[in-house]
């Protein structure tokens, strides 16, 4: 099981980039609904326990675990949809947008 967890903020802008950019390609890729997509505002109690609990100190910060363990991070950054697309394929790797 793939999932991703997107830590920001409501009043972000490119917090709100990140969120749509995972959103639109999840159904693009035809992941929707199989990739759990789990987001979490720092601007609230909740959001920033889970954010201390996952060594969280930057908005946007998008994590990708495979079974339980984190593969990939970006921090304070827009991810890379290609080395999105590998993190979910199961083939960790680099590659540019």
């Amino acid at each position: 099981m793939v999932s991703i967890t997107l830590y920001g903020k409501e009043s972000c802008q490119l917090c709100g980039h990140v969120r749509r950019k995972l959103d639109f390609f999840l159904k693009k890729w035809g992941y929707d609904g199989k990739v759990e997509l789990r987001y979490w505002d720092m601007e609230t109690v909740d959001g920033l326990t889970e954010a201390s609990f996952n060594d969280v100190y930057r908005t946007p910060t998008t994590l990708v675990a495979r079974d339980g363990r984190h593969v990939a991070r970006w921090e304070g950054s827009v991810p890379d949809s290609r080395a999105l697309r590998l993190c979910i394929d199961g083939m960790h790797g680099a590659a540019k947008d």
